[in-house]
């Protein structure tokens, strides 16, 4: 049974690991993509060299890693963190995560898929877990069901008149010239969607449509179709909606709308 099969399983398995390790400052390699460091009494479990928990001499283990981090590292954390440590996670909606102790998971038996999508606990920065015996000892309510209804209101009008915006601009031809432009420049975006994150956001409280906000936009968006080899201002509109749902928990958290 897979989810038994972790290589730390307590603080003392963390202990015994890491000394094994060549170089302690480095830390040791775990498996092909994590790694496990000291910082002091602590141990800190990275992967692909992001922090992702820690595990405390009390048997605790704390996770570390922001929301946003956990998506970019999704196919790894959830097809293999519980190789490394007895936790398990899942994606259950866009920026959002659910995980469980692979103890809760092995006394299931049945219906382990249906309980990591509805009943385990939602992941948050800070969220622990008790390795002796499994508890999550900070447990928080679904974020879903805590929602604050007055800034949900508002956060929907501010977002339909900024998506309003850019239909306007799309039925006014401004994407077809920014296309244009990045096929003359040949420009490269900088800094992926994260270096979209703050101006977006401030550009929807604001209700503007900066161009270089939009030309970086545009300069991210990619073709549709493989067999396309330049991108259209249908493709642009399809990654703005791509976009926003990829940081919509943050920025609804960010506003109000959701708990932090």
């Amino acid at each position: 049974m897979y989810y038994s099969n972790s290589d730390i399983r307590t603080y003392a398995d963390a202990d015994t690991l890491f000394k094994t390790a060549r170089t302690p400052s480095k830390g040791k390699p775990i498996r092909s993509f994590a790694r496990i460091l000291k910082d002091g009494d602590d141990y800190i479990i990275t992967v692909k060299g992001t922090n992702i928990c820690r595990i405390t001499p009390d048997n605790t283990l704390e996770f570390i890693a922001e929301v946003n981090t956990v998506r970019c590292n999704t196919f790894t954390l959830v097809g293999n963190l519980h190789s490394v440590i007895p936790i398990a996670i899942s994606r259950v909606g866009t920026g959002r995560y659910r995980v469980e102790h692979s103890s809760t998971l092995i006394a299931l038996s049945q219906g382990r898929w249906p309980h990591m999508k509805n009943d385990a606990p939602e992941y948050f920065k800070g969220i622990k877990f008790d390795l002796s015996t499994g508890e999550c000892l900070n447990r928080r309510v679904d974020m879903l069901k805590s929602v604050d209804t007055d800034k949900r209101k508002e956060w929907l009008r501010l977002l339909t008149r900024w998506n309003r915006g850019i239909k306007v601009r799309m039925k006014m031809g401004v994407f077809s010239g920014l296309v244009e432009r990045r096929r003359i420049e040949g420009g490269n975006a900088q800094g992926g969607q994260t270096g979209l994150t703050e101006p977006l956001y401030k550009a929807i409280i604001d209700g503007t449509h900066d161009t270089q906000l939009l030309y970086n936009i545009v300069l991210q968006a990619s073709p549709t179709y493989w067999s396309q080899t330049t991108i259209t201002p249908d493709d642009v509109q399809r990654y703005i909606k791509n976009l926003l749902s990829a940081h919509s928990i943050h920025f609804r958290q960010r506003f109000g709308v959701l708990p932090k």
